[in-house]
């Protein structure tokens, strides 16, 4: 089925099908997609919400909203369109962009599907997040992984980033790796 990637726009609770760009979606589509996604990586990693609460599968909808309902941040997503029922879309991928700083943007929460990854949906998402900062003078994008997910690291890799520094965070068991990517 054809893919589409766009901004949109969050809402508490969607309100119909919006003509316009960016598009509107509830912010609850969204919280489930980025726990599911999440999930498969907790799992691979042995992270529960007791050892690690602050990963993004055990986030509450209220947190996803204190975080991706600010001005400054825009959210891309990526929609699978049925042909056979052209006004229904389904979201199988969302990545959200800010300005960090002067010339750097923070990228994060970028998932796809489980049953959609491998089909080149993660680099649409990063293309377009991409392209946005940039569009807003962007000199690089920012973001951290979780460094002992070699598979990741080696995505990104192949996106153009580089690793930098790496953390420890106390209380997480794990080591947090920045990387960067200059546009």
């Amino acid at each position: 089925m054809p893919v589409n990637v766009m901004r949109l726009e969050l809402v508490e609770e969607a309100e119909g099908k919006a003509d316009f760009a960016p598009p509107q979606i509830a912010l609850e589509q969204v919280a489930v997609l980025i726990r599911r996604s999440f999930l498969t990586v907790a799992e691979e990693l042995h992270l529960t919400s007791t050892n690690c609460p602050r990963h993004p599968a055990f986030l509450s909808d209220a947190t996803y909203a204190q975080q991706l309902f600010s001005s400054k941040v825009q959210c891309i997503g990526a929609f699978e369109h049925d042909i056979c029922q052209p006004d229904e879309t389904k979201l199988i991928g969302f990545v959200a962009i800010w300005p960090l700083r002067r010339g750097t943007w923070e990228l994060t929460r970028l998932c796809t599907a489980p049953e959609r990854r491998n089909e080149g949906i993660g680099r649409l998402l990063m293309e377009a997040a991409k392209a946005q900062a940039l569009q807003q003078g962007a000199k690089r994008i920012h973001l951290g992984i979780i460094n002992e997910n070699e598979t990741l690291k080696r995505w990104y890799m192949g996106q153009g980033f580089r690793a930098g520094r790496q953390k420890v965070i106390k209380g997480q068991p794990f080591t947090m790796c920045a990387m960067t990517c200059r546009l």
